[in-house]
């Protein structure tokens, strides 16, 4: 069995407060999955011989983290040992850096970690090349009360769906009087949603005359996104509040790990 120590640095999740700063694009972007919450029943993907994981320190203000690598039979392959620091620290785990070679695609492995009392944490997780598709996210829309002429005391309801790509996903809504999603009428919410079909919904008191996003990370780091027009129309009988979609973009890279 080899034993490797590597420093990485802890990089914090990226979550947003108040209006943010975009200095980050989609694809700076990865889902680390908290191994101290994992699915013990899940085998969860490694992309590309790369394991995201997260791991939230309670105790100590810096340490470091010792992990062990193991077979699908529980028997040790490598062991690593990470820098940690006081809360949350996300890794980006080079299998081949490990010391050992032998990874096979398709084949299982456990990936196990003990924190400062000594408790285990463990996930499942076999290598695979990526996921053939990116997530795709769905905008649905359901106007419950509005009128045009009102600039507050509407309310329209938005639905969302994600589909396709690996979950778990890490999804966005954005409400922004501009295509690019940069000037922000209201704070952006942000979710974690462990499989795919719906996301938290949200609701708005505008009747139109904004864009709606909602973006999608997934476990692979891929990004998927859809925004719509939201324009209010009324006529002498009738006030409909209506969307215009726009195509995703044609092609995001995949998350950056961690040097």
């Amino acid at each position: 069995m080899m034993n490797v120590k590597i420093f990485l640095i802890p990089v914090l999740l990226w979550v947003l407060s108040g209006v943010p700063s975009w200095g980050q694009s989609p694809d700076s972007l990865q889902y680390y999955l908290p191994i101290q919450r994992a699915d013990s029943y899940k085998v969860y993907e490694a992309k590309d011989s790369t394991l995201y994981f997260s791991f939230t320190e309670h105790t100590v203000k810096q340490g470091e983290l010792d992990c062990r690598l193991q077979d699908k039979f529980q028997r040790e392959l490598a062991s690593v040992t990470l820098a940690k620091e006081y809360g949350q620290n996300n890794y980006a785990l080079r299998l081949f850096a490990s010391g050992y070679t032998g990874w096979q695609e398709g084949e299982r492995y456990r990936l196990v970690v003990s924190d400062e009392q000594g408790r285990e944490h463990a996930l499942y997780f076999k290598c695979v090349k990526g996921a053939v598709e990116k997530p795709s996210p769905n905008i649905r829309m359901n106007a419950v009360s509005v009128d045009c002429d009102r600039a507050e005391g509407n309310l329209v309801e938005f639905l969302g769906t994600v589909e396709q790509g690996q979950a778990p996903y890490r999804v966005e809504w954005l409400v922004s009087t501009d295509r690019e999603g940069e000037a922000l009428l209201y704070e952006p919410l942000e979710a974690t949603v462990q499989r795919g079909g719906e996301v938290p919904r949200i609701q708005l008191d505008k009747a139109g005359g904004y864009y709606v996003t909602l973006k999608v990370w997934d476990l692979c780091g891929q990004y998927g996104e859809q925004v719509a027009k939201v324009d209010c129309k009324a006529n002498d009988s009738d006030t409909s509040v209506e969307l215009e979609w726009f195509e995703q973009p044609k092609k995001v890279q995949p998350g950056t790990p961690i040097k």
